[in-house]
């Protein structure tokens, strides 16, 4: 009987959300939303939710899942509207001022780790945004020394915010890769980067979801230069990597090809380029030899 009330309950609110997502989201998708949106209310879990009885909405709460839901039919990532996003265990806090994590970053940073698992290795994240890949590898790997690096000060705020949540130690400071040096003693033995790789032209493929939201700056290539970021970390990563050092990359899948020639080009070598779990080129890494 308990669990049946609280079924009911929920189940008019998901019936509300699919209903006013309907031209967003699949009904699954909605669904799942809705219960997201009523945990994040009631500040319980999906088994605690079933199981409250009676389960009944206060006027605040049910005007906090009116202003969730209005938000979400504006098409704003959920993300953004809890503030917050999952990624490889971890928590996040997010906003406009920083990509989502993804999924496929998440791939990126276990491929990393895989490599760096218990070593004592210095770590760059060159746009770190969230802070989400320097964060993790920080988690992953206590005994790496990692530091992080953004143009947006709005950003890095966001990235020193997770650190802190996570109670991970990574050094941040403003870095603009296309402009500025590193100290010249400044050495790493690993370099990743998640840079703005999706070009001006793929913006109308874009769901509003992201093209809306999300920001441009650690969006968005020139289609006359789609490599632009990959070349200049890549001319960094030769003037600080050390001797056997690796560069990892997430790339867009169109140019896994470039990137790798880029690489090799510039002198790198094991250079391999990674599919995702949807089998498409996503990561690529190098190594560089003094």
């Amino acid at each position: 009987m308990v669990k049946n009330r609280g079924t009911f309950v929920m189940r008019s609110i998901e019936d509300m959300f699919s209903k006013r997502l309907s031209s967003l989201y699949t009904e699954k998708e909605a669904r799942e939303l809705a219960r997201i949106c009523l945990q994040e209310v009631l500040s319980c879990s999906f088994s605690q939710l079933l199981m409250q009885s009676p389960l009944s909405l206060s006027d605040e709460q049910k005007s906090r899942i009116d202003n969730l839901l209005s938000r979400l039919t504006e098409g704003e990532p959920w993300q953004y509207v809890l503030g917050k996003a999952d990624f490889c265990g971890l928590q996040f806090a997010v906003s406009p001022s920083v990509l989502i994590p993804r999924p496929e970053t998440a791939e990126l940073v276990e491929w990393i780790a895989s490599d760096c698992v218990g070593k004592k290795v210095s770590v760059l994240d060159v746009g770190t945004g969230s802070g989400c890949i320097a964060v993790t590898l920080a988690h992953l790997l206590p005994l790496a020394r990692v530091s992080a690096v953004d143009v947006s000060d709005e950003a890095l705020v966001m990235a020193e915010r997770n650190a802190a949540d996570n109670k991970c130690a990574v050094s941040f400071s403003v870095f603009d890769v296309l402009k500025d040096s590193l100290p010249i003693d400044a050495v790493f033995d690993v370099i990743v980067s998640n840079p703005p790789y999706v070009c001006n032209s793929e913006r109308s493929d874009m769901h509003i979801n992201v093209l809306g939201f999300e920001p441009s700056l650690a969006l968005f290539v020139p289609d006359e230069d789609p490599l632009l970021f990959y070349r200049s970390i890549a001319h960094l990563a030769l003037l600080h990597l050390a001797d056997g050092g690796r560069v990892f990359f997430e790339i867009n899948e169109r140019f896994g090809c470039q990137v790798q020639n880029l690489l090799l080009d510039l002198g790198f070598c094991e250079v391999q380029v990674r599919k995702d779990l949807e089998g498409k080129d996503r990561m690529v890494a190098a190594r560089f030899n003094a």
